[in-house]
């Protein structure tokens, strides 16, 4: 998924300045999820409004500063729900998976423990993050919410797997 593609969903929903966008993608946690950087979105929406994806709908004044508030257009909604589309025939949890490989080729557990330790770490550290998310987003629309839920459930499988490696290799 791309910025591109986050925008005009959260478009789709409602018309918001750029600041309002960043602040619902740092919340949602979208580059975690979505491989969206919050940092990219001035620079895409710019280039969807000479697009015709996206225009400005009004221009709000903040202090010295003014906002301007982006709506959809219909060649966004359509872009949008293209998109989307194809977003049924990606499978869910794409292969290849460089970590599978090095499970594979394996050679020196010794070396390979410390790695797997720092990752579980890491790991607990994530899944305690997108939990506190899940609950925050309690009131999220169905599709949205079990789509979190799922993405914990992956979180704790993996963990899970990680964990019985490392208890394999300290054997």
């Amino acid at each position: 998924m791309s910025v591109r593609h986050l925008v005009l969903g959260l478009l789709k929903r409602a018309p918001m300045h750029g600041y309002e966008i960043q602040r619902v993608m740092k919340e949602a946690r979208v580059d975690l999820w979505a491989g969206a950087l919050p940092g990219s979105l001035y620079h895409a929406l710019r280039k969807m409004e000479g697009e015709g994806l996206v225009r400005i709908k009004a221009l709000e004044q903040s202090g010295l500063r003014q906002r301007a508030v982006y709506e959809i257009t219909k060649d966004g909604e359509a872009e949008l729900r293209s998109f989307l589309l194809s977003c049924w025939e990606e499978p869910i949890r794409p292969f290849p998976v460089p970590f599978y490989l090095g499970m594979t080729f394996l050679d020196d557990p010794d070396a390979a423990l410390p790695a797997i330790e720092r990752r579980i770490v890491s790991l607990r550290a994530e899944m305690e993050e997108w939990e506190q998310g899940v609950v925050a987003k309690k009131e999220a629309p169905g599709p949205a919410r079990l789509a979190m839920e799922n993405f914990a459930q992956h979180l704790q499988l993996d963990l899970d797997m990680l964990v019985r490696l490392r208890d394999l290799l300290s054997d």
